[in-house]
């Protein structure tokens, strides 16, 4: 308790220690009092919350010993088994996902195309997740391209193709050259 008045008073003093030019900011000061009160409330709340779930549990767990007291040995045991069999898929669900998405991220990286889109493609079926890349590596390069031409056309005008033409350089521009050059 004696850390919460010590917080509380040190949250006191910084809402009300002047800012800038003697200005006190507009944020509500409380008291230890009201600090207890609403840390009282809030635990109440809390606690009353934490009981009802407890209580919710119970009652479930309850019916379900009940049905399944009920079962046969054989009933309880198919049961044993599908819930084995149903964890068993998402398993192996969860496998080929990750395998899968490990193959797409190959596969963007092939196409230059980000990594981090593989969610966008990635599927447990391995035709739909080409299908996916395929029709996302389309959809990028003519985002990329509309983009590239649009930034020409804010440009004026495309770049010069300069080609094998523009490295050989005559003797006239080696002369030019050498005299700027200074070593």
């Amino acid at each position: 308790m004696a850390e919460n008045a010590t917080s509380t008073n040190t949250s006191e003093s910084a809402q009300t220690a002047p800012t800038n030019e003697g200005q006190e900011q507009s944020g509500k000061t409380f008291t230890q009092s009201e600090v207890d009160e609403i840390v009282s409330k809030r635990l109440q709340r809390e606690k009353s919350q934490a009981d009802e779930n407890y209580k919710l549990n119970i009652a479930r767990e309850r019916a379900e010993w009940e049905r399944q007291s009920k079962l046969t040995e054989e009933q309880r045991a198919n049961e044993a088994q599908a819930k084995r069999a149903q964890e068993l898929d998402e398993k192996e669900r969860n496998i080929t996902l990750r395998e899968n998405r490990a193959t797409a991220i190959e596969e963007l990286a092939k196409k230059n195309i980000d990594t981090s889109l593989v969610d966008f493609v990635v599927d447990l079926n391995v035709e739909q997740m080409e299908s996916n890349i395929k029709a996302l590596e389309k959809s990028f390069n003519t985002a990329v391209q509309k983009a590239v031409d649009e930034r020409l056309q804010r440009a004026g005008s495309t770049p010069q193709d300069f080609g094998s033409g523009a490295r050989t350089t005559t003797t006239k521009n080696k002369r030019a050259l050498r005299g700027t050059v200074s070593f």
